[in-house]
């Protein structure tokens, strides 16, 4: 698929809204929607739900709407290893950049079937 294409195809498909936060003690992530004071994270689905979970807002990172070529849900913050041509695997941290997610000025999802998350810059 062209680059053309992939970027006609990713502005025309609205992609799903979700979060994920560093739970407050420090027991790993929830996935959801924050509040938005961002303190807590509410199941997709079942935001007047009393069952929430307290969060630092510091770690509410935002789904990129990308998976890697393993799969897996890329989120802002995410530290991702790919490799150019022949060198030395290179790792980035996700960002938003006014209009969309890139890494070390890439477009992220030019790169989506070549990347693998490794990490968060919250862990």
């Amino acid at each position: 698929m062209t680059n053309l294409r992939k970027y006609i195809t990713n502005k025309t498909n609205m992609r799903e809204i979700l979060f994920k936060a560093k739970l407050l003690n420090g027991e790993g992530w929830v996935y959801g929607m924050p509040s938005c004071d961002m303190k807590y994270i509410f199941y997709p689905g079942a935001m007047d739900s009393p069952d929430n979970y307290e969060v630092n807002p510091k770690t509410v990172c935002q789904y990129t709407g990308v998976k890697d070529k393993n799969g897996n849900k890329i989120f802002e913050g995410d530290l991702i290893t790919y490799r150019e041509t022949f060198e030395l695997p290179l790792t980035e941290t996700v960002e938003w950049k006014g209009s969309h997610y890139s890494f070390d000025g890439d477009l992220l999802y030019d790169w989506n079937d070549l990347i693998e998350i490794t990490g968060n810059r919250h862990d």
